[in-house]
């Protein structure tokens, strides 16, 4: 017995729809994989951009964040910087629009905190689970779907989205009130040699020049295979 065509697209529409999720949330076989330990390259990571540093007036208010040379503890391996204040809630100028004193210096640590680079970062891949353990032992789970989630750090929770570009991680990062990341890990291989380079493009949420909604040049953080501790 013959299916009606009507049926017969029905049903091939649904199969191509089911191949098209599954190759969202699943890695691909020939993925490159991040797995592994990784240590911090100071020299060859973004520097701290002057007077950003965990010491100048503003700072953060809990120790661990920041540090020269795209150092810090506490983020999702991102370059270390350090202060980013004065962030308004949608730029409408009026006062009922800005965050209060307390609420702009939680939202000042949470960017910190979110931009800071783990000295040793672990990476576990299980199908669309990619898990980062960083120095401090913060556990964080993302899932490669492309879909919203939200993050509990320590400043305050943070909303996500991560996939696969070919053989990059890019994870959307937005901070409520403040500015959005787009931080991509990408393994670089010459020879015998690794690298994992993590990239974050930031845009808006910041009073310098530009204003909201501008985009800033690229930080970057290099990590090598760590090696084993003692």
């Amino acid at each position: 017995m013959k299916l009606p065509f009507a049926v017969t697209a029905i049903a091939l529409l649904c199969v191509a729809s089911a191949a098209l999720n599954a190759a969202q949330t699943q890695t691909p076989a020939a993925q490159t994989n991040l797995s592994g330990a990784w240590e911090l390259n100071r020299q060859a990571s973004s520097p701290t951009p002057a007077g950003l540093g965990p010491d100048a007036q503003g700072g953060p208010r809990h120790a661990g964040h920041g540090g020269g040379g795209g150092g810090g503890r506490g983020g999702f391996g991102g370059p270390g910087m350090g202060r980013m204040g004065g962030h308004g809630a949608g730029g409408s100028g009026s006062s009922g629009d800005q965050p209060d004193k307390e609420e702009m210096e939680r939202i000042r640590d949470l960017i910190h905190e979110t931009l800071a680079a783990p000295t040793r970062l672990a990476i576990e891949e299980d199908g669309a689970i990619v898990t980062f353990t960083d120095d401090e032992g913060h556990v964080r789970r993302f899932t490669s779907n492309d879909k919203p989630e939200k993050h509990q750090l320590t400043s305050g929770t943070v909303e996500t989205k991560t996939r696969w570009e070919a053989d990059t991680l890019v994870m959307e990062i937005e901070i409520p009130h403040a500015m959005k990341l787009s931080r991509h890990y990408a393994l670089s291989v010459a020879g015998e040699a690794r690298e994992l380079v993590v990239t974050t493009e930031i845009t808006g949420g910041d009073r310098e020049p530009g204003g909201p909604g501008s985009k800033r040049a690229p930080l970057k953080a290099v990590y090598d295979p760590a090696l084993p501790e003692h």
